[in-house]
């Protein structure tokens, strides 16, 4: 008798088990059920290609819409740098942390990937001055695989970008040059600044810059900073602290030492020496 109650406990027990597993909405991983919360997940398949669903997505109440300046930044620096592998892991990253989002719609992962890709058009934009980027389509609607068509758009802009440099030679050169000439009185002026300024990544910009001038970033704004100096020590009646400022240096003695390396003598001797005639 009690052997026959314990199996008769146990085959309720299975029975109340398969009735919850039928109630769970058709079609909807476990995770994903109403009450999920954060812990709501694409299934792992779909996770790996970068696939979902509406159904997949519903019941949810809508994540960002738009990407970060952080991600912007660090977006402008893989288009720059032409790093193709490096893109893909962004946008994989980035992409599927939408895509696992608890919150995410159909619609906000739709205006997401849509501020991303266009982030890409206007960095492109920037970068070439003006000239417009790709014609730039609509993304399909959030369906089938974003990662991969996010991918796609973003390494487009970057081929536009990197064929624009080979075609001009070093043409973005001039422009950083110009740039480093107008902001010598910065004594923050860096290699980042003038990179920022073509678009470029600071270790391709130096790469490029060395290559194209025959010196390092460092050498030519010395060089140039060097030649402003002599300039206003001929033309102005500027105390020598003045033009160490307007040259970009804060100490004094630093600049001396540097001037001297430069002209041989020091600022006040250069001064008399043109006062001269010498």
């Amino acid at each position: 008798m009690a052997r026959a109650l314990e199996l008769g406990r146990h085959a309720e027990v299975q029975r109340l088990c398969r009735a919850r597993r039928h109630r769970r909405r058709p079609g909807l991983p476990a995770r994903l059920l109403p009450g999920g919360g954060a812990r709501a997940r694409l299934p792992r398949a779909a996770r790996r290609a970068g696939l979902f669903t509406p159904e997949q997505l519903s019941g949810r109440t809508g994540s960002r819409t738009v990407c970060s300046q952080a991600e912007e930044a660090e977006l402008a620096a893989l288009l720059a740098g032409g790093s193709a592998t490096g893109l893909r892991r962004f946008v994989s990253r980035i992409v599927r942390a939408e895509l696992e989002h608890p919150a995410a719609t159909p619609q906000s992962l739709q205006a997401f990937l849509h501020s991303l890709v266009l982030s890409g058009h206007r960095w492109l934009e920037r970068a070439l001055e003006g000239t417009p980027a790709p014609g730039y389509a609509p993304l399909p609607e959030a369906g089938g695989q974003a990662e991969e068509e996010v991918y796609r758009r973003l390494a487009a802009v970057m081929e536009r970008f990197h064929a624009s440099l080979s075609e001009s030679r070093g043409g973005y050169i001039p422009k950083a040059v110009a740039y480093i000439r107008d902001h010598l009185d910065d004594p923050n002026l860096s290699l980042q600044q003038a990179a920022a300024v073509v678009h470029l990544s600071p270790s391709h910009f130096g790469e490029v810059f060395k290559r194209e001038t025959g010196q390092t970033y460092l050498e030519f704004v010395t060089g140039e900073r060097m030649r402003r100096a002599a300039a206003l020590l001929r033309e102005s009646p500027a105390k020598v602290s003045e033009v160490a400022q307007r040259a970009g240096y804060e100490d004094i003695k630093y600049f001396g030492q540097l001037f001297k390396k430069y002209a041989g003598v020091t600022p006040s001797e250069y001064r008399q020496s043109v006062r001269e005639g010498g």
